[in-house]
């Protein structure tokens, strides 16, 4: 079993860190056999090829990056929210989440194991997926997450995964999903719940 660490960027030491980094952004992954990886999907997908999350065949290949790609429209609309006019928009927001759940329903629908794409267990995909759900629409949307019983299904079938399900009570899961300060929502370990 592989234990990943990570080390956090004071916010008051980020001006040192920046130019540091590739394309003077965080996060990096450090890793000994590869170097440094910037760009949060590379790190993920790098993680997933190397922890074999990664499917083999083509098909399967296809489904998970439709599933990532799902997955950060749904959150490219939510950070646009949190970090704009939150929470006058929550309401009319939650029309478009509800519609993209439609529509991620719909595919995972296509799929009999309730995950992206085969039988195999977890996979990339379904991680992208759980990520955005659990992390952005359960707190903010909980109802609309609940009406959507493909996605509601992904998000708990992941969340039971042993390795998942003790990660999640564990203190190294993060109490926030955004940095407090920067955000008018999920800033507070309390809207995180």
């Amino acid at each position: 079993s592989t234990q990943s660490t990570g080390e956090n960027v004071d916010i008051k030491d980020w001006s040192t860190v920046k130019p540091t980094t590739q394309f003077g952004q965080l996060p990096v992954l450090h890793d000994p056999e590869i170097g440094t990886i910037p760009q949060s999907y590379a790190i993920a997908r790098y993680l997933a090829i190397k922890h074999k999350l990664y499917p083999t065949t083509l098909k399967e290949q296809t489904r998970v990056e439709v599933a990532i790609e799902a997955s950060r429209d749904i959150l490219e609309g939510i950070l646009k929210l949190v970090f704009g006019d939150y929470p006058a928009q929550k309401e009319s927001y939650g029309k478009t989440i509800a519609s993209q759940l439609d529509n991620l329903d719909k595919f995972l629908k296509e799929n009999d194991s309730g995950l992206c794409c085969g039988s195999g267990g977890v996979n990339f995909g379904d991680l992208g997926i759980f990520a955005v759900l659990d992390n952005f629409v359960r707190p903010i949307y909980p109802e609309i997450l609940k009406n959507h019983p493909a996605s509601q299904g992904l998000r708990d079938k992941v969340a039971a995964h042993p390795n998942i399900e003790a990660y999640l009570k564990s203190e190294r899961r993060l109490a926030l999903t955004i940095v407090p300060g920067f955000a008018k929502a999920l800033d507070t370990a309390e809207e995180c719940k």
